[in-house]
């Protein structure tokens, strides 16, 4: 605890399946800042991805582990409907957008309003705008995802590999320069 990591995204979270279950590793500590330490960001410097980036963390505001909530939202919202909430031609669009505008629901990105069920209300608890109205912790936001009812069923094909706790299939990475694309 203590730790406040500040770009959550899903490249820095990796799930490999485990002896008891998936297990996931939090990665790129790089941005990470101890709470309490005497090392602060200055305030008005914003760090961070700003597709999961808090309206807090977009304005240069002090931030604490609710910042971290907050992009845990965003991926959970992206692994449900294949998208991130905001999107925008430009880094400052985005970040306007997490501090200006309330999310879509997930299920309406799908065109499917109201079929996630619970998982839907606790995703959008993660992307409150203010702090103080998300969960209090990731262990709080853990204990509000494990009381959710079995959804499967009714869950959108996009969102059934995250519900059944798999890996998506790896994606194939294309070469993007000539030179790479000579290399056997």
């Amino acid at each position: 605890g203590g730790i406040v990591h500040r770009d959550l995204k899903p490249d820095n979270v990796h799930v490999k399946p485990g002896p008891l279950g998936d297990e996931v590793k939090i990665v790129d500590f790089g941005l990470a800042k101890v709470l309490g330490s005497e090392r602060v960001t200055r305030q008005g410097v914003v760090f961070g991805t700003p597709y999961y980036m808090s309206p807090e963390q977009a304005m240069g505001e002090p931030i604490d582990h609710r910042a971290d909530v907050y992009a845990l939202g965003i991926v959970l919202y992206e692994m449900l409907s294949g998208r991130v909430p905001f999107e925008a031609e430009t880094y400052t669009g985005v970040l306007t957008k997490h501090i200006a505008l309330e999310p879509a629901p997930p299920s309406e990105r799908l065109g499917a309003p109201g079929s996630l069920g619970a998982i839907e209300a606790v995703v959008l608890r993660c992307l409150a705008k203010k702090p103080e109205d998300r969960f209090a912790s990731a262990a709080a936001l853990a204990t509000a995802l494990d009381a959710l009812p079995d959804i499967e069923r009714s869950a959108p094909l996009h969102a059934r590999p995250f519900l059944e706790r798999r890996l998506p299939p790896p994606v194939e990475r294309r070469a993007s320069s000539p030179r790479e694309r000579a290399l056997p």
